[in-house]
């Protein structure tokens, strides 16, 4: 089953997954002797506001070994109002990151991404984008 925090990996044997009004929810985990990864994600919907955390132990994914459910995780907050959507994020490196899309319409998008921080090796990760998106 495909890790909830990193689906380029394997979080396990046994994935449940499920909605109820504006809440959805998802956990993996292993059962084989041994395997003791596991994700879990949940997410809140109210109108135009939306909240998400997902969470993982799987050292193939990105924590290291030996880690406990929520040592690597992302939390997000967006809200659209019309054709304007913004979101804020961070995660267990405290790596914010704040975005901005508008749609122009006729598959036109304007946006700004703001990045910053330090991931857990000490690695900076800013990085700033003004730009427009086309789709045809």
């Amino acid at each position: 089953v495909a890790d909830l925090y990193n689906g380029d990996v394997d979080s396990g044997d046994l994935g449940v997954s499920g909605s109820l009004g504006g809440i959805s929810f998802a956990a993996t985990t292993g059962v084989s002797k041994g395997d003791d990864n596991q994700s879990f994600s949940v997410g809140y919907t109210l109108g135009d506001l939306s909240l998400s955390y997902v969470s993982t132990n799987n050292s193939d994914g990105k924590g290291e070994s030996g880690s406990n459910l929520n040592d690597d995780y992302d939390v997000s907050v967006s809200y659209t109002a019309g054709a304007l959507t913004a979101s804020v994020a961070t995660d267990e490196d405290s790596v914010s990151k704040l975005s901005a899309s508008y749609d122009l319409g006729g598959g036109v998008n304007a946006f700004l991404v703001n990045r910053s921080g330090t991931d857990g090796a000490g690695k900076n990760k800013d990085f700033q984008a003004v730009g427009i998106n086309f789709k045809f």
